[in-house]
């Protein structure tokens, strides 16, 4: 059920992109991001997301270029990599036009999340959230 909701979010949001511009659509799926020690030590995190994420893309069958990213790095620690910044970044130098932020492991919007998606990856690119 999760997946057929992501999918129908998904879905929603591509319906508002004109139909001449869907071309030119990228998915940047995001997900909270973890230490690189946690995923050595064997944590299942990470390949649940890369699950999840895969899931999505066979199941909406969306035909777009995607992207799967991590957020909310905190310390010095080397963490999951590319991270949201990261790839916004990369995207808007590629002079992608269209962006749909896909927030894929977070069940609820909260303030971090928010923050992230809504404000940070916003102004580093004018994008739709």
């Amino acid at each position: 059920m999760y997946i057929a909701a992501l999918v129908e979010n998904i879905t929603r949001s591509l319906n508002r992109v004109p139909q001449g511009e869907l071309k030119n659509v990228h998915l940047v799926f995001s997900a909270h991001g973890t230490p690189v020690k946690l995923v050595k030590n064997g944590d299942p995190y990470s390949t649940h997301i890369q699950k999840t994420y895969e899931s999505v893309i066979a199941a909406g069958n969306f035909g777009l270029p995607h992207h799967l990213c991590f957020q909310s790095k905190v310390g010095p620690q080397r963490w999951l990599e590319p991270s949201l910044t990261q790839t916004i970044k990369s995207l808007a130098e590629q002079k992608v036009s269209h962006i749909i932020v896909v927030p894929i492991a977070f069940v609820t919007d909260h303030i971090e999340t928010l923050s992230e998606i809504g404000i940070e990856a916003r102004m580093r690119r004018s994008i739709s959230v």
